[in-house]
């Protein structure tokens, strides 16, 4: 008996995890926070999207809320880990009765915890890249920045018919191998074959071997496929080397932990961004943000804008539904929403969501930013 119990309670659990989670009718629009608040990417991902969201809301609640109701955030660390993801998914919707969730901010761990939220109809913002994150299939999920072929295509249209020998270097993270497959595949529609192909571990404490196969394949532009520490440690191997060719990366270039660490070394190093640097918007964002988190004056720009950015979107979704949150929430974001704030290009609009769009920008909508000084500036032709 005791163990026809046991099964029969598994049962039940199992049940109730695919029964959708209706809001809650309180005095408050309860949103979880998920994202690496520890570890290596906390500084450049986890905890600036934390206080990007916090910002958004806590002005939103300074102004009334919405409809009467004030913003409350639980946030869960999940250390980028998938699985650390979804059992605070599932504390966050089960225990805590969430009505929406901003994060996961890593793929990996979005496209676990989507099977999560989708089924009971929370409405979550991601900022992962995986063009699969927003499958039709996934429609509760909207993505606050861009895929990742979107990114690769302005990658491309920045590089046009300058560059033949094209040289790459990625990190064996899934990261960097999903990358690695997308730059590819862009490559080879222009009937491009690298003329290096270069991949390491992270944290590798010196990449010298293949810094030395990139130089000596002639290469003309280098694409780095990866993010954080490793970055300074490519540029203090070519130094040493000599290798001297313009540098092209994702936005994990984009990251205070590249500058720290590179230093003088990762000078004149692009790649493109959700955030230009010259938007008065950005500016105006950044200041604040700056102010109310005694952050330095070096941040990394995309995280806390982009989060800050989908609070705006949720928040403009939920005047519509007076605060309710599920399918009325998602219904509302797909009537369509924007705003012109602190992401995106001057002069290409701003972030927006609708039925057909559940990613917040296109390749056209990127900034070309330059590392210069151990600043993140624009990027102006040479």
């Amino acid at each position: 008996m005791k163990g026809r119990t046991f099964i029969l309670a598994l049962l039940l659990v199992g049940i109730m995890a695919l029964i959708p989670i209706q809001s809650n009718a309180g005095d408050t629009i309860k949103v979880g926070i998920i994202g690496p608040i520890t570890g290596p990417q906390a500084y450049d991902i986890g905890c600036t999207m934390r206080d990007g969201a916090r910002l958004a809301m806590e002005e939103i609640n300074a102004k009334g809320g919405i409809a009467g109701k004030k913003f409350e955030w639980i946030v869960i660390d999940d250390e980028a880990s998938p699985a650390k993801s979804v059992a605070g998914a599932k504390k966050l919707i089960f225990r805590d009765k969430i009505n929406m969730l901003i994060g996961p901010a890593n793929s990996g761990c979005a496209l676990a915890v989507g099977k999560i939220t989708v089924p009971n109809k929370i409405v979550s913002v991601t900022q992962g890249q995986r063009a699969d994150l927003t499958t039709p299939d996934r429609d509760y999920v909207f993505r606050s920045s861009i895929t990742d072929i979107e990114i690769a295509k302005k990658m491309m249209m920045f590089v046009g018919d300058k560059y033949k020998k094209f040289a790459i270097i990625h990190d064996t993270t899934g990261y960097g191998e999903h990358w690695y497959q997308t730059v590819k595949e862009k490559l080879a529609q222009r009937g491009i074959t690298p003329v290096a192909d270069e991949s390491f571990e992270i944290y590798t404490p010196d990449l010298t071997p293949q810094v030395l196969r990139i130089k000596d394949s002639g290469a003309e532009i280098l694409v780095w496929l990866s993010v954080g520490a490793d970055v300074g440690t490519l540029a203090k191997a070519e130094k040493r080397i000599g290798l001297d060719i313009p540098h092209l990366g994702t936005n994990g270039f984009g990251g205070v932990s590249v500058v720290d660490l590179g230093g003088d070394d990762v000078n004149g190093f692009i790649f493109p961004d959700t955030v230009d640097v010259e938007k008065k918007q950005w500016v105006e964002f950044r200041d604040k943000y700056r102010k109310r988190f005694g952050y330095p004056k070096l941040i990394t720009n995309h995280p806390p804008a982009q989060a800050y950015d989908a609070v705006c979107l949720l928040a403009q979704a939920l005047e519509r539904t007076n605060g309710e949150a599920g399918e009325a929430l998602k219904n509302a974001i797909e009537a369509g929403v924007s705003i012109d704030g602190a992401t995106a290009k001057v002069g290409t609009g701003g972030a927006s969501w609708s039925k057909t769009k559940h990613d917040a920008m296109v390749a056209e909508q990127l900034a070309m930013i330059m590392i210069q000084d151990r600043q993140f500036v624009s990027w102006v032709g040479k």
